[in-house]
């Protein structure tokens, strides 16, 4: 959410004549949509992530004068990608103990936990 907030006071500074100033924007404030996205579906949050993360490092890449870049050589691209792998690893494990064949949704993974804990 706070890189949301601070991506929505980044794009003030941004005209919209571009295609490039739209995408500088979505990868602004992407974050906390996809956040919501895990209330629907997990699997679908943890798809949308990893497209999070490839579409900010191609935005990266466009700054400026087009060029490749390693998308973990900033904190941000190593805190995403960080996070994506936990959260993959976290469904991997659940999809696992639950033997659930359906979309799981962080509303059933704090019920899961409060019915574990009663």
């Amino acid at each position: 959410m706070i890189q949301t907030l601070f991506g929505c006071i980044a794009i003030l500074m941004f005209g919209f004549d571009s295609v490039a100033d739209w995408l500088m924007a979505a990868s602004l404030t992407m974050a906390f949509p996809l956040y919501l996205i895990g209330f629907g579906s997990l699997r679908v949050a943890t798809w949308a992530l990893w497209a999070f993360f490839l579409g900010q490092w191609v935005n990266e890449c466009f700054i400026g004068s087009p060029q490749l870049v390693n998308p973990l050589d900033w904190w941000h691209g190593d805190a995403l990608f960080a996070s994506i792998v936990l959260v993959n690893i976290g469904y991997i494990l659940l999809a696992r103990k639950s033997q659930l064949r359906k979309a799981v949704r962080f509303g059933y993974l704090f019920a899961w936990k409060t019915a574990e804990s009663a």
